[in-house]
């Protein structure tokens, strides 16, 4: 096992691209985008239309299908799973409150007895070993305003990392994971 506290590496990122498809019932369907890298896939799914003021909710899953474990950041609390919305003006959907919270919350590690920021992340690593996943949910219209009746989109994005990030634990590989936007609309 390994220690959940640890360093963020830099290193490089390799990128990958997405497939779109539509799944879902008759009374609920849903946009689901898939992308693959390096053994990784990252599925996403969220309503195609939901009426002004219902709960929009955001499925994520991530499954590692390497035979080698791999590590990510638990960034805000979701997983790993980085969010953004933008409506159909291209501009970042504005958070609501609670989201502007969420998303505020400032990270750190204490290494000696010195407490040290991390700039985008929260210095908890979780391990995915080979053959395992790990899903997460959002309920998108609680971290942003997404009470206008409009086209909107959301990407979801992770990096692993295919080591362990410990001091001196020698170079590393980080596999980045990116949605294409994810079309949904909010009706009246």
């Amino acid at each position: 096992m390994f220690s959940r506290r640890g360093l963020h590496l830099a290193v490089a990122i390799l990128v990958l691209t997405a497939v779109a498809t539509v799944a879902g019932t008759a009374d609920e369907p849903t946009v689901t985008l898939e992308s693959r890298s390096a053994g990784l896939v990252l599925v996403v799914q969220v309503p195609k239309r939901t009426k002004a003021g219902e709960p929009i909710v955001c499925r994520m899953k991530l499954s590692n299908e390497r035979d080698k474990a791999v590590v990510y950041d638990d960034l805000e609390g979701l997983h790993g799973f980085a969010l953004e919305v933008i409506h159909g003006d291209h501009q970042s959907a504005s958070l609501t409150e609670f989201g502007a919270k969420f998303f505020a919350k400032k990270k750190s590690i204490r290494l000696n007895g010195v407490e040290m920021p991390v700039e985008g992340g929260s210095a908890d690593f979780l391990q995915l070993g080979p053959g395992e996943s790990v899903t997460g949910e959002c309920t998108l219209s609680r971290m942003y305003d997404l009470s206008v009746a409009r086209p909107y989109s959301q990407t979801v994005r992770i990096v692993c990392s295919t080591v362990i990030p410990v001091i001196g634990g020698g170079p590393a590989t980080d596999i980045a994971l990116s949605t294409k936007p994810l079309a949904f609309e909010v009706f009246e």
